[in-house]
């Protein structure tokens, strides 16, 4: 499995179940999220490389679904790229962004993650060259 972030994720709280069939239902918690993806932990059992309906029970947001695939992952966490959404379960993922955006947690956050380096970057992960010109 392999990943590149071309996206900003930022924390988030809530309950995760990744289902694979009506019988395969994984336990897990949401650690931060994107529009392109979702990191849980916390994990009831191993992930396989499929798709799993994801469900995210949020505070602020109510319930996300979607569909994603492992990228990355250990035995602590697991990294998803989202494969389908829905248009209105994309727009709650960019309201809790907007909403973290928002806080003072976000400066901190900006702080202490490597998230400048994301702003920065085409849909492809390439860096982008940017520069500033003062008149």
């Amino acid at each position: 499995m392999s990943h590149t972030r071309v996206a900003i994720r930022v924390p988030i709280i809530g309950k995760a179940r990744l289902l694979q069939s009506s019988d395969l239902v994984i336990e897990a918690r949401a650690i931060d999220i994107s529009a392109v993806g979702i990191r849980v932990s916390n994990l009831s059992q191993r992930l396989a490389d499929v798709d799993y309906l994801v469900e995210v029970t949020t505070v602020s947001r109510g319930n996300l679904r979607f569909t994603a695939r492992p990228v990355h992952g250990n035995s602590d966490f697991a990294g998803l790229k989202i494969t389908e959404i829905t248009s209105n379960d994309l727009k709650k993922i960019y309201q809790v962004i907007t909403d973290f955006q928002a806080t003072e947690d976000f400066i901190k956050h900006i702080d202490q993650s490597e998230i400048i380096d994301d702003w920065f970057s085409d849909e492809s992960g390439e860096q982008l060259d940017i520069s500033f010109e003062v008149v």
